[in-house]
């Protein structure tokens, strides 16, 4: 079935005018994000040390600044630490981005093309829109806005996190995975959107409301399956995230990643407004054929790669 879905996924965006683009696989820099860790490549001929991409994201937003079109690539992607039921260390990813588009009518060509694929297996899932406040206030009854970090960690605390006060993003995330995603309704697709401020990861904060972001993810029941942003395209904002996250990499005793400067010097010479997404299309095949571990969908896992 991949083949047919890759098939299918190349004939929509062809449909659509979006141009397949292939970027590096091997970067300089590392992902800066302290819940993704980057796989290093070996090379003692190397003066510098070389990552394998964790998203194609960096390279594709230097494209779009050299040349602002619709572009997408299906590739291969890697992760550090990220083996489970939904978790390969490879795996493959899709990603695209429309420039002049903000955050809404991306969802819906999102969503235009999982009933696209859900179609050949003869499902037609219900769609579901959350606000992510609205929908974590529901489901853990705290706001991850105006509560505070101490209530935060209490409450994670209270369904098995054990973690400092401070640590607030880790609190939520994990509240986020651990009692939000799993009230999704099975068999029906989830955008969660608007997420807060301190959630952006690379997404713009909401010009109508500094406490949230442009970010958006949609899940398949409480499988996640995309992550998307109205882009976050001022350089001196994205290298203060970059400073950060490498600072919460530290506080985590983890190394800090060299930062992409290369993708800096691209935003400063003028990354287009544009909106992006990333889907993971391991998981979508998951979805797709009822498997319930992603060593069903994959040929050569990290066992026996």
């Amino acid at each position: 079935m991949r083949a047919s879905l890759y098939r299918s996924i190349r004939e929509f965006f062809e449909h659509r005018g979006v141009l397949e683009v292939e970027t590096p696989m091997m970067s300089s820099a590392g992902n800066t994000d302290p819940h993704i860790d980057s796989l290093g490549v070996a090379n003692q001929q190397a003066e510098d040390p070389r990552w394998l991409r964790t998203s194609p994201e960096f390279p594709m937003k230097r494209l779009l600044a050299h040349e602002p079109e619709p572009i997408y690539e299906l590739g291969r992607v890697f992760r550090a630490g990220e083996s489970g039921r939904q978790h390969n260390p490879e795996f493959t990813m899709l990603e695209w981005y429309r420039p002049g588009w903000v955050m809404q009518p991306l969802i819906d060509e999102v969503l235009c093309l999982l009933r696209c694929c859900f179609t050949q297996v003869d499902q037609c899932p219900d769609i579901q829109q959350h606000d992510y406040v609205r929908l974590f206030n529901g489901v853990v009854g705290v706001c991850p806005i105006q509560s505070s970090d101490q209530d935060l960690a209490s409450v994670a605390s209270q369904h098995g996190l054990m973690i400092s006060e401070s640590d607030r993003a880790t609190c939520i995330d994990y509240l986020m995975a651990m009692q939000v995603q799993p009230a999704l309704t099975d068999g029906a697709l989830h955008v969660i959107s608007r997420y807060p401020a301190d959630q952006a990861a690379l997404a713009r904060i909401d010009p109508d409301d500094h406490s949230r972001s442009l970010r958006f993810e949609v899940f398949f029941g409480s499988i996640e399956l995309a992550n998307g942003y109205d882009e976050l395209c001022d350089a001196d904002q994205l290298a203060t995230r970059f400073k950060q996250e490498n600072q919460v990499r530290v506080a985590m005793n983890k190394s800090p990643m060299p930062v992409d400067h290369r993708l800096l010097a691209a935003l400063e010479h003028g990354l287009p407004a544009c909106s992006g997404v990333a889907m993971g299309i391991d998981r979508l095949l998951m979805c797709l054929q009822g498997a319930e571990m992603i060593a069903q969908v994959i040929n050569f896992t990290e066992e026996f790669a």
